[in-house]
């Protein structure tokens, strides 16, 4: 019998901690990522939880009725979410649904919360009553033996469900699987249950926990919910805002409770013994994050298979987060051994320590991250175990404990502030996942860091004036020494060439106001929408950027989630603007979702238009999912390359046609445009833009299209890696082989798809070569030549292939670069490039550029370009090392030079 409850115990657990997992992406997907329905999440859970485990001695005959229920309701919730949940969120008024979201999210957490808390405490009691009353303390070597099972199998389903279950048959389907597991265990506990006698046998009671170790575990367990909060923001910080996140910090912690729970068996270890080692080895363990980061950094930069980073990650959070984990899992364990107290006395000492983690977690939440930061929140968790060593010996006079953790708590928290690494903190999870990254630390000259509630918003700038925005870990993007950016203004024009009517625009993002600014300026009334709140306090930061946004005061400017406004928004839009760069993590990827696709699509007016940019940097997957979903949500596409980094994508209900030539932009963009060196001429804009559409095709056959039921964008952009298209070392084989035997038609696809990916197999292949044949050279920069952006690329190429010995050319690709100068001045090529390109023309006897007489000072532009004149052979001799889009690529010729087609 007993081994069959450490069975059904264990199957108990696999399933109770994954609802947590299960529920919170559920929840957050309809009902917002929101710091107010994340919050009302932990609330909902950890009060639950605690609700189950104080009743749970009442409870002892109803066991297989509580696992009968967490499955019922399971399966209610299951088929809930996929039907018809959205007109249940689209039912709440508008004037109350934050309080409404925030009700059904407790209501919701709080219900499964409840029957999971009963069982590890009903489990416990039962167990206990089959065991021999030998030495020690039979309530509490059952506590251990369950709290061990069930935790080590939680985890194990944890990681299970992330990366196996939801990735198989969806989060419905994963919590229809649940439930089911739920109700067998039911049933096999209605069968296997112990007679009425038996259970009715009460064990002796034991010493009661008083309400000094009441207190300290409670202090203990607020310094645990702390704890984990700082683990998943550190987790977010490195690895990025994946949503695999959550998985990994609760696999970890439930190994930590296993764990402690075994090291609780240790006779001597004593409540206060056990928290002033935790005051000394869990601050121990975070001083490990900067070697571990700067480990990872060297590990993630190499060819390796998805699950190898994934160990990875997993490894590196181990090593800085699990000692910690096991002494703060070992507090309920070690208290109920030192009180056994009566049958009610686990499931009090879980309540105490769920009621002390949920109000860690929410303080953490919506106070202390925002006060304290990351390196206060651990310093904080230090102090708050020093403070917990202090009832239990105050009470019996015993100072040694308090007085040791006392001082080994001074000099662990002045070595955390020391030596936080606040920087490496502050780059974001895709810098931190290059190598050589001690070199690039060299590069920041400063960092400023904004936080409210659980969100980080850091501001990097580097030491030639380039700002680079890193939002919650994802870098977001990157803003020239001005603080503009003609992307992000480009993106917000868009839309209105594509429109029929300009009246009204939602926006969803708002950042640094650029694009918002832009389609402020372009539509009568525009929406804008940001669940961050640092989002509107950034504004001023940007002024130059987005013409003074933050003092219009006929802004609509909301602090939501952009999905739950468009269920709860009657109104249908000219433009709907996603200024999300890419599905990064979870709460931007699901505005790539079908359902949120074909929401969009019902909330456009005749004519109207929805715009979204992607990165080049996601994956070839992640790309064609997206591009999937949108032919399926709309009946028409176009497609602009912003520029080589980024592209846009503009939707419709019906045929999109030409663009239009006469939208009335306000004087105010014209000035802007005038500014960045745009011309004003709607023809020239037109022609810039429009030109270099590229349509995407249609995705291979079987690519999956991302829901929000099963979140495929989600998962591949949560890979380790997923800034690299090509991670897997199958891709770079292939590659290596193409460029060993090429063929015309093989390099033309290989080219074609380096425009859509900068960190294309193709420029991959290129550097490992010690040369590069005059024919891939041409190919490469002729692919180039329509991205002005490439402009100082594609004249160091043709400056190279001209000191090969291939004049026509250097001809060919510089009249190129002229006509590109010409027809669109949104890049105005740096002062080097333009004296390379005057000095090339002069060596090749061509006519002088036609850009010459606009620049500021000719004459300087002239007497420089012949001075370099005289040395364009050796020049052209040298490698040169290009930045941005393409990396280092070798420009010494091959002996045996092919011919150029």
């Amino acid at each position: 019998m007993r081994r069959s409850l450490l069975l059904l115990a264990a199957v108990s657990g696999i399933c109770g901690i994954a609802y947590e997992v299960l529920l919170g992406r559920m929840i957050s997907s309809y009902l917002g990522h929101t710091y107010l329905v994340s919050a009302a999440v932990l609330a909902g859970f950890m009060i639950g939880l605690a609700l189950g485990n104080l009743l749970a001695h009442r409870a002892l005959r109803w066991l297989p009725l509580v696992e009968i229920g967490i499955g019922a309701y399971g399966i209610s919730a299951a088929v809930l979410f996929r039907h018809g949940f959205e007109e249940v969120v689209g039912l709440l008024p508008a004037s109350a649904a934050g309080p409404g979201l925030v009700a059904m999210a407790l209501v919701m957490v709080s219900v499964p919360a409840l029957l999971i808390g009963l069982a590890v405490p009903l489990f416990a009691l039962h167990l206990e009553r089959q065991m021999p009353d030998t030495a020690g303390s039979p309530r509490a070597r059952a506590f251990q033996n369950i709290y061990i099972t069930y935790n080590l199998a939680a985890a194990a389903g944890a990681l299970a469900l992330e990366f196996l279950v939801v990735r198989t048959i969806g989060l419905s389907g994963a919590m229809i699987a649940l439930a089911v597991t739920n109700v067998a265990v039911g049933a096999a506990l209605w069968y296997l249950g112990p007679n009425r006698d038996t259970l009715a046998q009460l064990a002796s009671a034991g010493t009661r926990p008083d309400g000094y170790a009441r207190l300290a575990l409670f202090t203990a367990a607020l310094a645990s919910g702390v704890y984990q909060m700082l683990v998943l923001k550190l987790t977010a910080l490195v690895f990025g805002p994946a949503g695999q996140n959550l998985a990994l910090v609760v696999a970890i912690a439930l190994l930590g409770l296993a764990a402690g729970s075994w090291l609780s068996r240790w006779r001597r270890l004593s409540f206060s013994a056990l928290l002033a080692s935790a005051v000394l080895i869990l601050p121990l363990g975070l001083l490990t994050l900067r070697p571990a980061i700067e480990l990872w950094s060297e590990f993630a930069s190499l060819d390796m298979p998805e699950a190898a980073l994934l160990g990875g990650q997993f490894l590196v959070l181990l090593v800085v987060t699990l000692p910690g984990f096991i002494l703060l899992g070992a507090t309920v364990p070690v208290i109920l051994r030192c009180y056994p107290g009566t049958d009610a006395t686990p499931g009090r000492g879980l309540a105490i320590a769920s009621l002390g983690n949920g109000i860690g977690f929410l303080a953490t939440a919506l106070l202390l991250h925002a006060w304290l930061g990351a390196a206060g929140l651990a310093v904080l968790t230090v102090l708050l175990l020093v403070t917990a060593t202090w009832p239990l010996t105050l009470r019996r006079g015993h100072l040694i404990w308090p007085v040791a953790a006392t001082a080994i708590a001074g000099g662990m928290a002045a070595l955390l502030l020391t030596s936080w690494p606040h920087t490496y903190l502050a780059m974001g999870a895709s810098e931190l996942a290059r190598r050589d990254l001690e070199q690039r630390m060299t590069h920041i000259v400063d960092v400023k860091t904004l936080r409210s509630f659980d969100n980080t918003v850091s501001l990097v700038t580097h030491k030639h004036g380039f700002i680079r925005m890193v939002i919650n870990g994802h870098g977001a993007l990157g803003l020239g020494v001005d603080g503009r950016d003609p992307e992000e203004t480009m993106v917000g024009m868009a839309p209105a060439l594509f429109s029929d009517s300009h009246e009204h625009a939602l926006v969803l993002g708002l950042g640094t106001g650029i694009t918002a600014s832009a389609v402020s300026e372009t539509y009568t009334k525009v929406t804008i929408v940001d669940s961050n709140p640092l989002a509107a306090e950034m504004l001023p930061r940007f002024d130059a950027g987005n013409m003074g946004l933050a003092e219009q005061t006929d802004l609509d400017v909301r602090t939501q989630d952009g999905f739950v406004h468009l269920l709860q928004s009657g109104s249908s839009y000219d433009a709907i603007v996603n200024t999300v760069d890419s599905p990064a993590h979870m709460a931007a990827a699901k505005l790539y979702s079908l359902d949120f696709l074909r929401l969009a699509s019902r909330h456009l007016t005749p004519g109207g238009v929805y715009a979204t940019w992607f990165d080049s940097s996601m994956p070839l997957e992640a790309r064609h999912s997206l591009i999937l979903g949108l032919k399926t949500a709309f009946a028409d596409c176009s497609y602009l390359m912003v520029n080589s980094g980024y592209s846009l994508a503009i939707c419709g209900n019906s045929h999109l046609g030409a663009p239009a030539s006469d939208v009335p932009f306000s004087d105010r963009l014209r000035n802007q445009l005038r500014s960045l060196g745009v011309d004003q001429r709607a023809e020239v804009f037109l022609g810039y833009r429009i030109a270099v559409r590229h349509p995407l095709g249609k995705p291979p056959e079987g690519t999956p299209v991302s829901t929000l039921d099963n979140p495929e964008l989600d998962f591949l952009m949560g890979r380790p890696g997923a800034d690299d298209d090509f991670s897997q070392p199958s891709w770079h084989v292939r590659q290596r082989q193409l460029f060993s035997r090429p063929r015309p038609d093989e390099l033309e696809a290989c080219y074609a798809q380096s425009l859509l990916s900068w960190n294309s197999p193709c420029m991959e292949a290129l550097q490992q070569r010690r040369c590069i044949p005059d024919m891939w050279l041409a190919r490469l920069a002729r692919s180039l030549t329509p991205l002005p952006d490439m402009v100082s690329q594609v004249v160091e190429i043709a400056t190279a292939l001209h000191g090969r010995g291939h004049p026509d050319l250097a001809r060919e690709l510089l009249r190129a670069v002229d006509e590109v100068q010409v027809r669109h001045a949104l890049y105005p090529i740096d002062y080097h490039t333009r004296v390379q390109h005057y000095a090339l023309t002069r060596v090749l006897a061509m006519p002088e550029p036609s850009w010459i007489e606009r620049v500021a000072d000719p004459a300087a532009v002239r007497a420089a370009a012949a001075d370099r004149a005289k040395h364009a052979r050796i020049l052209a001799s040298q490698a040169y090392e290009t930045s941005g889009y393409i990396y280092k690529l070798p420009m010494t010729a091959c002996p045996a030079s092919e011919p150029i087609h």
